[in-house]
């Protein structure tokens, strides 16, 4: 009896081996759309908060009628013209604040923090 059970756990385990589990990928759970306007006032994020673990695209968008550059953590957007649109794209990996900012524009309007919780 004992040689049967170990055969049924044997191949109970080695079916098991072969089954996709949850934590054999790396890619985000979900990703957040964040839309970012850009204007000659300053910048608007629709959301400053996410959560780690996530994945988050940046919809960056010039309304302004100057060039703007906006910059989150080490991510960058090239010079927009006005009307210009760009996509950074972002896998939050750790939890804390990530500041963001208008890399042509010193108002204090033009900066601010992304929290990833």
């Amino acid at each position: 009896m004992s040689r049967k059970l170990v055969a049924l756990v044997a191949a109970a385990v080695g079916a098991v081996a072969f089954l996709p589990g949850a934590s054999a990928t790396t890619a985000p759970v979900l990703t957040l759309k964040v839309q970012v306007t850009v204007s000659d006032a300053g910048v608007k994020l629709s959301t400053t908060q996410s959560y780690r673990g996530w994945a988050a695209h940046f919809i960056v968008r010039n309304v302004g009628t100057k060039p703007h550059k906006f910059v989150i953590g080490p991510l960058a957007t090239p010079v927009l013209k006005p009307g210009g649109r760009a996509v950074l794209k972002a896998e939050l990996v750790l939890r804390g604040r990530v500041g963001y900012r208008d890399a042509l524009n010193a108002s204090p309007r033009a900066r601010g923090y992304f929290k990833v919780i």
